[in-house]
C-alpha cells in the first residue's frame, strides 16, 4: 500500500537587509549579507515538511527604507501570496523601523495567509547573533495554520506580536520590542507556535495607493511651551498631512489650537499620545488645548495607535487619495472596542 506524501509548506522570504545581514566594516556594522546566505544552516531545524523561496535584494539599514519600498514589497507580496502553492511570508529587516513598516504592510496587503516580520539586535558575526534563531520561529509561525487572519506579525525573541501594536523599546537589548497596548499575542515554546490573546483591535483595511507618490507628511513632537512656529511653516514647506505627538491623552498649550486650526484648512492633521500607551481621549478634559478644544477644528484622535504608525496610516490613506471622511473612518477602526 503506497504511503500518501504530506505536501510542504512553502514560506516565501525577503530579505531587505538590517542588522540581521550586517558584519563588521572597517570602522562598524555594515550591510553585507543578502538572503541566501541568511538562511545558511538553518533548513534542518525546519523540519521535513516546510521549503522555502528566497528573494534576493542588496541589504540596506532599514533608516534607509521608505514608504515606496514598502508599497512595492507588498505589491509583490500580494500578487505572490495568491499562489495557492504559497503558504504564507516572512520580510526580514532591520528592527529601527520595524513598528512602522509592519503596521504599513498590514495597511496594505489584503491576504488571509500568515505574513511574519522580523530582524535581530546583533550582527551576524556577533558572538551571539540572534537573526538565526528569529528566522527559524518567524518561518514556523508563518507556517503555522493558527496564524492566518492575524494580519501582518512581528517576530523576535521567540515573542508574537500585532503589528498595530508592537514598538521598539530598547536600542539594543533582546527584548526590544513590546506591544503596550494589549500584550503579545504568543510565543514560541519547544519550538511550537502557541497564541493566548487576540488583536480584538485587527480590522483588514487593504488601503490600495492610486500612484508612486510619496505623501509628505509631518510628525511634530509637543514639548513644553512649545511656540508653534515649526509647526505654522509646514504649509508652505509642501507636506500634506500632520501627525502631532501630543501630551497626555491628546493636549496642547492653549496657543497652539488657533494655529492647528488653521492648519486643518490645508491638511489632514492627526492626534497622538507622546505617552507610548493608551488611548487619545476625546470626551474627557475640555480646557483649551484639550482634547475636546481640538477636534471640533476637525482634528483626527488616532486611538492606540502611536505617532510612528498614525503616520503610517495618514501617509497610506492620503496616497490612496482617501478623504476627510474616509481617513477619519480608518483611524476609528483603531478605537477599540
Amino acid at each position: 500500500m503506497q504511503t500518501s506524501v504530506k505536501q510542504r509548506k512553502l514560506i516565501l522570504i525577503e530579505a531587505l537587509g538590517g542588522t540581521i545581514s550586517m558584519v563588521s566594516g572597517k570602522q562598524g556594522l555594515v550591510p553585507a549579507l543578502a538572503g541566501e546566505k541568511l538562511l545558511d544552516g538553518i533548513s534542518p531545524c525546519l523540519g521535513s515538511d516546510i521549503k522555502t523561496s528566497v528573494s534576493n535584494r542588496i541589504p540596506i539599514a532599514s533608516p534607509n527604507l521608505t514608504f515606496t519600498l514598502i508599497r512595492e514589497l507588498a505589491a509583490s507580496l500580494a500578487k505572490n501570496l495568491e499562489n495557492p502553492d504559497v503558504f504564507g511570508a516572512v520580510v526580514i529587516q532591520g528592527t529601527d523601523t520595524i513598528e512602522e513598516t509592519s503596521f504599513l504592510l498590514n495597511l496594505l496587503l489584503d491576504t488571509d495567509k500568515p505574513v511574519v516580520v522580523t530582524g535581530a539586535m546583533h550582527g551576524a558575526n556577533a558572538v551571539s547573533p540572534d537573526g538565526p534563531a528569529n528566522i527559524i520561529a518567524s518561518i514556523r509561525v508563518a507556517s503555522d495554520p493558527a496564524s492566518k487572519n492575524r494580519g501582518v506579525l512581528v517576530v523576535m525573541n521567540h515573542e508574537i506580536h500585532s503589528a498595530a501594536r508592537v514598538v521598539k523599546a530598547s536600542t539594543s537589548q533582546l527584548d526590544a520590542f513590546c506591544s503596550p497596548n494589549g500584550g503579545l499575542l504568543g510565543i514560541l515554546s519547544e519550538g511550537d507556535v502557541r497564541y493566548f490573546n487576540i488583536d480584538a483591535g485587527y480590522t483588514k483595511i487593504a488601503l490600495v495607493p492610486a500612484t508612486a507618490r510619496e505623501p509628505e507628511i509631518a510628525l511634530m513632537k509637543i514639548g513644553l511651551s512649545d511656540s508653534g512656529k515649526s509647526l505654522q511653516a509646514l504649509p508652505r514647506l509642501g507636506y500634506e498631512g500632520l501627525v502631532i505627538e501630543a501630551m497626555g491623552a491628546g493636549h496642547v498649550p492653549a496657543g497652539l489650537v488657533p494655529i492647528i486650526a488653521e492648519l486643518r484648512q490645508h491638511m489632514p492633521v492627526v492626534l497622538s499620545s507622546r505617552t507610548g500607551s493608551g488611548f487619545v481621549h476625546r470626551k474627557t478634559y475640555s480646557y483649551p488645548g484639550a482634547e475636546m478644544d481640538l477636534i471640533p477644528h476637525g482634528v483626527i484622535t488616532s486611538g492606540h495607535l502611536n505617532a510612528l504608525k498614525a503616520r503610517m496610516l495618514l501617509m497610506a490613506a492620503v496616497a490612496s487619495n482617501c478623504d476627510s471622511r474616509k481617513i477619519e473612518a480608518a483611524f476609528r477602526l483603531f478605537e477599540g472596542r
